[in-house]
Order: C-alpha cells, then structure tokens, then sequence
C-alpha cells in the first residue's frame, strides 16, 4: 500500500484503530480460543483478524473475542480485505453494526497509546 492510499484510508476511519492482541474463535468451530483466529487490531467499526481458517472478500463472520476476567464479546461483520501467506490469513472487517458499549469494553485493554493509521 503506497503512502497515499493509507492516508486516503484513515481519512475514511471515523474511529482510531487501536493495536491490541486477542485470542479469539468463529462461532462455526468448536475450537478452543486462539487456534485459528486473532484480533490485532480494532475500532469501533472494524477490526483486523489473522486466522489460519480462509477468509474470502464480502464473507460475513462471526467470531467471540476473548478478553480477561470477563465473558467473550460476540463480534459479527463482513471481510472487506483479505491478504494470504500459505495457510494464513490477514483480513479486515467491517462491523455490522457500531456498538459503541461492546468495544469499549475492549478498548480498556488496548494499548492506546499507538493509535494505528
């Protein structure tokens, strides 16, 4: 991505993107947390997930994020990007829906002060 296209992106971003790491799972699997998807980065209208199940442009997901000493928080929405290595997936995805109490409750533990761009 050159460095227009990045600017021209974050200015379409009502929401600052938070860098954090979360073990997360698809609500289709019965895996444990963590083994096949990751939250690592998030705003209220989307995140960015790595998984090593494939993700598919306009595919609609939902996953639970784990977060600490508290109950999983259900996130839902649609892929808009999808980049792949081998058997990993870099996607990001737009929420369904902003729920502004829901991310904020993962917002306590992000690392607020590298906002991403």
């Amino acid at each position: 991505m050159m460095a227009g296209d990045r600017n021209k992106s974050s200015e379409r971003r009502l929401f600052d993107r938070f860098v954090l790491r979360f073990p997360a799972k698809f609500n289709h699997v019965l895996d444990d947390f963590g083994r096949k998807v990751f939250v690592m980065n998030l705003s209220a209208q989307g995140a960015n997930v790595l998984s090593n199940e494939p993700l598919y442009k306009d595919q609609d997901i939902s996953f639970q994020v784990k977060i600490p000493e508290a109950s999983p928080i259900e996130i839902s929405g649609s892929v808009v990007w999808v980049k792949s290595k081998v058997d990993l997936w870099n996607a990001g995805i737009k929420f369904h829906r902003i729920d502004l109490m829901r991310i904020s409750r993962l917002y306590k533990y992000a690392d607020t002060s590298t906002a991403v761009s």
